[in-house]
């Protein structure tokens, strides 16, 4: 009796339209949702639970949790799973994207206890967020769980400072040099005497026609969002901040992240700053330009500004930059990019010698970097003397050596001498060499770049010329030995012989 009931009402059902939340469905409607305070909630899954559906007819709707940048409705079209827009395939995003050397993740941090498995306090009252010091807290946007699950948690300083490590195995927490290589990888610039930089303040900048490589295409930014692309595959989303009294703001039009960067008076602070307008670049208005910027406290302001309780979120990336990149030039595999170690190939230290006039007394190996600015590290490597090329403790990473008189005379001679060599290892364009540059091609991919020079106690040439030592003294003067130059003006590659104390680049080339 009772499964001869089921089967009569499963067939008026199937015979009339059906409401729920509503006696009258409408005409059209075989099924008529209607509620004013709750919604339709379709099955929820994973991109594998969905894939694993047995042959899904067209119009079959689903919720996909890991598709896209924080799940998203798809439909089947009869032969993909599409978005809303039925424009492309709806697929997991990638959780991590390479930029030049480094491997970025592609979300913000979302962990609740330090590397070593102690937990992070949760901090959602505002005067004890106000309060905090040197104890490390997070917290979702306006302490909305729902919000973490997009934008990931809002740390304060003293999490990311944490000796207990912040990042999970493998990854780091970015410095202001690994912002700097990032903003280079993407056609930006750094302040401190580059050419053509955007001098304010000090840091590393992405102009307004740049910058929209780094955001995610999603509504989740406000408009106008201009010149949105992601090429880059960071997808920055706009997850706003906690500001010093608790409070929060700018959810939807800024994403901040935090930096390991030392302070001092001439230094950057622990901020980059990402905004989702798109105005003329006014760096006197910073809060309306699209850029990544590093913003520097007063000095009076630097403790203060270290133990800030502001929260904002973090982006990892790899730990450790990816193996030099090489080129094959004639029989010799070069590396792309300038030296920027710190320690000979055994582990001792290479001394940091700050000071320009007291190069010329040295008759040990030293480093600097062109005019003390980290900074002009990150793009063009340190300046070493001699010296350093020449110590038996090895300055070339293991399976290199710096490259020899004789090897940048074959490099030359396959590039068809020294009067045309200079244009083919130029790096293009006037980003880092000063206008005209006129003839580069670079067509070797060496990518020479004009990372000046520190001769006789001064910094010279930084945008103009690039310079590099070889391993090999002059045999007759042994009070100097030689280099190679390239310059802005001409094709030529130069070769002279100058003073063991002078500071220029350094390149490499496999054993």
């Amino acid at each position: 009796m009772i499964v001869t009931a089921l089967l009569l009402f499963a067939a008026s059902v199937s015979l009339a339209q059906v409401g729920i939340g509503t006696a009258t469905p409408v005409a059209s409607a075989q099924l008529d949702v209607s509620s004013s305070s709750k919604g339709f909630l379709p099955p929820r899954m994973t991109q594998a639970e969905r894939d694993a559906i047995q042959s899904p007819v067209p119009g079959l709707m689903i919720w996909c949790k890991d598709c896209g940048l924080v799940g998203e409705i798809q439909i089947y079209n009869g032969a993909i799973w599409t978005n809303m827009t039925g424009s492309y395939a709806a697929t997991q995003a990638p959780k991590t994207v390479t930029i030049g050397y480094q491997e970025w993740m592609t979300k913000n941090l979302d962990v609740v206890t330090y590397r070593n498995g102690d937990t992070i306090p949760e901090v959602t009252d505002p005067a004890r967020w106000a309060n905090l010091k040197d104890t490390g807290a997070w917290c979702y946007y306006n302490n909305d769980a729902a919000k973490g699950s997009i934008y990931g948690r809002l740390y304060n300083r003293a999490a990311i400072m944490d000796g207990r490590g912040l990042a999970p195995e493998g990854w780091k927490v970015p410095d202001n040099i690994d912002w700097a290589r990032l903003v280079v990888s993407l056609g930006g610039s750094t302040s401190g005497g580059i050419s053509g930089s955007l001098n304010y303040m000090g840091g590393a900048y992405l102009p307004v026609n740049k910058a929209g490589q780094m955001r995610a295409i999603s509504i989740l930014w406000q408009m106008p969002n201009s010149g949105t692309t992601n090429e880059s595959g960071f997808t920055a989303l706009p997850a706003g901040k906690r500001n010093a009294d608790g409070s929060f703001s700018s959810v939807g039009n800024l994403a901040k992240w935090w930096s390991t960067g030392d302070f001092d008076a001439e230094g950057p602070s622990g901020i980059h700053y990402f905004s989702h307008l798109a105005p003329e670049l006014d760096l006197n208005k910073f809060s309306e330009a699209v850029i990544l910027y590093h913003h520097i406290s007063p000095p009076h302001q630097i403790n203060d500004f270290f133990l800030t309780p502001e929260g904002f979120s973090v982006r990892c990336l790899r730990d450790g930059d990816a193996a030099p990149k090489s080129v094959k030039i004639g029989n010799a595999e070069w590396m792309q990019t300038n030296l920027n170690v710190t320690t000979y190939r055994n582990g001792d230290i290479i001394p940091e010698v700050e000071n320009p006039a007291a190069w010329d007394t040295l008759t040990t190996g030293a480093w600097c970097y062109y005019q003390g600015s980290s900074f002009n590290g990150a793009i063009y490597g340190k300046l070493y003397n001699w010296y350093a090329v020449h110590d038996p403790r090895g300055l070339a990473p293991a399976g290199w050596h710096i490259a020899s008189d004789a090897e940048w005379n074959n490099l030359t001679n396959n590039l068809g001498g020294e009067s045309v060599a200079g244009n083919k290892i130029r790096e293009t364009g006037t980003s880092h060499w000063e206008s005209p540059n006129a003839g580069a091609t670079n067509e070797t991919h060496f990518t020479a770049l004009p990372g000046g020079k520190l001769e006789e106690g001064v910094f010279k040439q930084l945008g103009t010329v690039g310079s590099w030592w070889t391993g090999t003294e002059d045999t007759i003067n042994t009070n100097v030995a030689w280099y190679r130059e390239v310059n802005f003006y001409d094709p030529n590659i130069y070769r002279w012989a100058i003073k063991k104390q002078t500071g220029f680049s350094v390149r490499c080339v496999k054993d």
